[in-house]
């Protein structure tokens, strides 16, 4: 019996709104034609680099290393930094550790100008 009203109420709950869409945090860039464009359609120069462990830094509250590798990465004119989450055999970050992160290591890529 109890579990049919609770099972009732919950028909007369109105449904939980949408989670707020949060704005992305790196420079937008797109396609036009055969190449890259920024957000205002001025040509984007993509000079990529990997940082394997930069998501692990941040996670691990090491941001001050993160924020020197992407500060490098900027005074070299690098415009992506390519991230791993996860790599298994590479290094120990879980999937919800490197998901957490994320949020805080695009703002400060972004704040470099840095897309990711």
């Amino acid at each position: 019996m109890e579990r049919a009203l609770r099972d009732g109420a919950d028909r007369h709950r109105p449904p939980l709104p949408a989670p707020p869409v949060r704005q992305p945090s790196v420079p937008t860039v797109r396609t036009a034609g055969t190449k890259f464009v920024g957000p205002t359609d001025q040509p984007f120069h993509w000079r990529g680099i990997t940082a394997f462990r930069l998501a692990g830094l941040v996670a691990s509250g090491r941001e001050d290393e993160a924020v020197a590798y992407l500060d490098w990465a900027s005074s070299q004119q690098i415009t992506v930094v390519r991230v791993l989450l996860t790599a298994r055999h590479l290094f120990k970050l879980s999937s919800e550790q490197g998901l957490k992160a994320l949020p805080r290591l695009l703002d400060l890529a972004k704040a470099r100008g840095l897309a990711v």
